[in-house]
C-alpha cells in the first residue's frame, strides 16, 4: 500500500514529465532545422511573387506593398497559383 507522500512525489514526477508537452514533436529537434523549417513555411504564405502585388506610396512617402485585387497583403490568398496568380 502506498502512502500519502508517495503518490504526491509520484504525482509531482509525472506533472514535470509532461510540461514537454507544450512544444510539437519536430520543435525538440536541431534547432537550426526548426529555424529552417520556419522561414520556409513563412515563405509559402507570403505574396512574394504574385502578379496583383504592387509597391505604392504611402501618404507619408514611404513605399508599401499592396495587392490590386483588394486583399489584405502578405497572405496568400485563392488568386496565387504556383508562383503566378490567377
Amino acid at each position: 500500500m502506498t502512502t500519502l507522500k508517495q503518490r504526491s512525489e509520484a504525482q509531482q514526477s509525472s506533472a514535470i514529465s509532461n510540461d514537454t508537452t507544450l512544444l510539437p514533436r519536430w520543435m525538440m529537434a536541431d534547432p537550426l532545422k526548426v529555424l529552417l523549417s520556419k522561414e520556409a513555411a513563412e515563405l509559402k504564405r507570403t505574396c512574394t511573387g504574385c502578379s496583383h502585388a504592387a509597391e505604392r506610396v504611402s501618404p507619408f512617402g514611404e513605399p508599401v506593398m499592396r495587392c490590386l485585387k483588394g486583399k489584405p497583403y502578405g497572405k496568400k490568398c485563392s488568386q496565387f497559383v504556383g508562383g503566378e496568380s490567377k
